[in-house]
């Protein structure tokens, strides 16, 4: 970096510049007095041997002056610590004006004693003392640029005027000797000044980046400390210090950092293991490695990461960093990353390791590797009905009977949702694995109460097992899996082992589902109609309409196999909209009095799908409302009761009419008849069916009917085959419809338009 050069007063000084400069002037305050001293003593000296009036005088001038400025001496040592600008300036001007009137009698003193003595003594002393002042100019007064001006002149002009008048060759010393003289003083007043700002503003400097560098380290996050090569410590910040258990302003500058470890340990702050660990750390370089690192938990429990950095030179820098919080987080990460926050149990994730771990172990021993995929029962309708934070501490409930139940060593784990899963390692030849999924269903199935509400789940649950390490972990939970939807299918509630026919199963519901996408997309479903008729008058009423699939390879796919299928892979409210769609407009072309029936299936009462396709179908029609009629079985009424009752009730409101389905075959509840906005009870053709000795049977349809009667309900009996079957029903009670074979079989759209157009007829008259 350039030098930096100050050519008049006028150039911007440091914050303190000026202060110092003045300091300056009053530096070495015993060399001013003594120089005065001596000024003194000589000017005394050579007025006695001068004996001349005006050399008395000088010489009096000489004494008075020093002595002024000794008073300014003392003024400026008693202000020295409350300067401001003003008094800068004032102490400035009267010292210069002090130096100007001392020199100006010394000047006076040399020219009396040149222009009127010979005595050699004489003018030795009085060249010796004009000299040493002359340059002290240059050496003590160069702070003051203008004061060093008037200073040369008040010294140079009495002896330069003393040259002229001697005359000879004397004045011819004033641009020989004089002159130079006071260029070279003014010069070298001027670059000591510039030399001294230069200093000062350098100084500055520095003292402003120590300061920020002590602001820096001592701010930092991290503990820093520098150790030399014989190691003492040579730069520390606050950090460090509190990592050692001393105050935060607590210095270590070239303290040995093996006695910095011994306080530490005396003070309680580190423990002599962790702290001869740290001594190891910089007492002895690792030849490998420029940089160590090492993890330190202090007697606190506060745990550091301590890393060592080496330099070419023996010294070292070490940097301290609080990790507590970070492992502590990172302690949470990798919790959160292995365990479910719900109910604290091993994630999804760390069964698929722990499966891998025990199928490769079980590769070596031989052992039995059983894998149970447990689902809970019901838990969809408790988390719907009674919020999250009832199902939530449904799971914990769950995974608690199953941590009771689980050996020791059984691995569980929340696979997600509502499902679980238990690993468990058998020797070869032994298992009690059907047994145990036994309990653990009845386990599940225990009643609990959460928040005043009693809770019933259960559970089905699918196995799987490897034996000596095989299958793969991929395929033994793609069995467990296989296994469990068997076990739904079935009726839950119960347990499934795998087995090989289980895969072509699912193989064939794969492509199944393959081809009911397609299906859908290219409308390859049918509707077809079966005739709901007037038992008094014979007369059509109604068409209940049913979906047909027919399959170019599989050929006729009956909706038992299909309609589950759909539900499955939530294609069923799409098949919903377009079966509403399509009766909708088929029965547009019929007379104004026939009602069209649509089977509304579980699934589709759970969302707001089910009321948005009715109301969009019946305006894409022009169908009244009231020619719509949608078929609900009891089942899914109690699906998820509180949402069914609110959709219903909503597409009631627009007109359309409700029948339930089937009724006897389900929970046949008869507060269904009073809960929900039904205008038909359909009673199931499997009482149609029924002896005349059937007595119970014929009691129930007897009161069903009355009941429904009496509630404003339609009653229409299903699966009427024979006359006979129809004298039986009617001979009941009030039933008012009748549907079956006896009167039709389901027939397509084009057919029922015969029949209204008189082109055919029903089966019986």
């Amino acid at each position: 970096m350039a030098e930096r050069t100050f050519t008049s007063e006028s150039d911007e000084l440091p914050e303190d510049g000026r202060d110092g400069l003045l300091k300056s002037l009053f530096a070495e305050w015993q060399s001013m007095m003594l120089g005065c001293l001596m000024t003194g003593l000589s000017a005394v000296a050579v007025a006695l041997l001068m004996r001349d009036w005006a050399a008395n005088a000088a010489t009096a001038a000489i004494v008075a002056v020093a002595a002024i400025r000794v008073l300014l001496l003392k003024d400026h040592r008693a202000a020295a610590r409350s300067l401001d600008e003003g008094d800068i300036r004032r102490l400035e001007t009267q010292y210069v004006i002090a130096v100007c009137a001392y020199l100006l009698a010394i000047g006076a003193l040399t020219a009396i004693a040149t222009t009127c003595s010979s005595d050699p003594f004489v003018l030795v002393v009085v060249t010796a003392m004009w000299a040493t002042n002359a340059v002290a100019i240059a050496v003590r007064n160069f702070a003051v640029e203008k004061g060093v001006g008037w200073q040369i002149t008040a010294a140079a002009t009495p002896l330069a005027c003393a040259f002229l008048v001697r005359g000879g060759l004397f004045p011819f010393l004033v641009p020989i000797l004089v002159g130079p003289v006071c260029a070279f003083i003014q010069s070298s007043a001027a670059r000591l000044r510039n030399t001294f700002l230069s200093e000062m503003s350098y100084r500055r400097r520095s003292e402003s980046i120590a300061a920020q560098f002590d602001f820096a380290i001592n701010n930092m996050s991290h503990g820093m400390c520098m150790i030399s090569a014989d190691r003492l410590v040579l730069v520390s910040n606050a950090k460090f210090a509190e990592f050692f258990g001393m105050a935060p302003g607590a210095s270590l500058a070239h303290v040995d950092f093996a006695s910095l470890l011994s306080q530490a340990i005396e003070r309680g702050a580190i423990a002599r293991e962790n702290a001869d660990k740290l001594l190891d750390l910089v007492m002895t370089p690792k030849a490998d490695a420029d940089q160590c690192d090492v993890q330190i938990e202090m007697v606190g429990g506060r745990v550091y990461d301590v890393t060592l950095t080496r330099h070419d030179n023996g010294s070292c820098v070490i940097v301290v960093q609080d990790v507590t919080e970070k492992r502590e987080a990172e302690r949470a990460i990798d919790h959160m990353a292995r365990f479910d926050s719900v109910t604290n149990l091993r994630n999804r994730r760390s069964f698929e390791t722990a499966l891998a771990d025990t199928l490769a172990t079980a590769r070596a021993s031989g052992a039995r590797t059983e894998v149970l995929f447990i689902d809970l029962d019901r838990f969809k309708q408790v988390n719907d009905t009674l919020g999250h934070k009832v199902g939530d501490k449904a799971l914990v409930i769950a995974g608690d009977r199953l941590c009771a139940i689980a050996g020791k060593d059984d691995f569980i784990a929340r696979w997600g949702g509502d499902e679980f899963v238990i690993l468990r390692s058998r020797l070869a030849g032994t298992t009690d694995v059907e047994n145990f999924a036994a309990r653990v269903i009845a386990t599940l199935s225990r009643p609990s109460s959460i928040e005043d509400a009693e809770i019933v789940l259960g559970a089905s649950i699918g196995i799987a097992v490897a034996v000596a390490g095989e299958p793969s972990a991929d395929v033994v939970l793609q069995q467990s899996d296989m296994a469990l939807y068997t076990a739904k299918r079935e009726g839950r509630g119960r347990y499934r082992v795998y087995e090989d026919a289980m895969r072509r199963d699912a193989q064939e519901r794969r492509l199944l589902e393959l081809d009911l996408h397609v299906a859908l997309a290219e409308q390859a479903f049918t509707l077809v109609y079966q005739p709901i008729v007037d038992l008094e008058t014979r007369a059509i009423v109604g068409l209940e309409a049913l979906a047909r699939w027919m399959h170019p390879i599989r050929g006729a796919v009956s909706p038992g196999d299909f309609v589950p299928a759909l539900e499955e892979l939530n294609l069923i409210h799409a098949f919903g909209a377009w079966s509403l769609q399509r009766a909708c407009a088929d029965a547009v072309r019929w007379p104004d009095h026939i009602v069209v029936s649509v089977n509304v299936s579980a699934k589709q009462l759970e969302a707001d799908f089910l009321y948005e396709a009715v109301r969009r179908a019946l305006h894409a029609a022009g169908l009244r409302a009231e020619r719509l009629e949608l078929e609900i079985t009891e089942t899914a009424l109690l699906r998820d009761s509180e949402a069914a009752q609110t959709t219903l009730q909503r597409i009631h409101a627009l007109g359309v009419r409700i029948a339930l389905d089937d009724f006897g075959t389900g929970y046949s509840s008869l507060s269904h008849l009073m809960r929900f906005p039904l205008d038909k009870v359909k009673i199931d053709q499997s009482f149609t069916a029924l002896s005349d000795n059937e007595e119970k049977a014929a009691i129930l349809i007897e009161n069903v009917a009355r009941l429904s009667r009496q509630l404003g309900m339609v009653v229409t009996v299903e699966g009427v085959e024979t006359v006979a079957q129809l004298e039986r029903m009617r001979r009941l009670g009030p039933i008012a419809q009748g549907q079956g074979y006896l009167f039709s079989k389901p027939i397509p759209s084009v057919a029922v338009d015969n029949l209204f157009a008189g082109k055919s007829s029903l089966g019986v008259a």
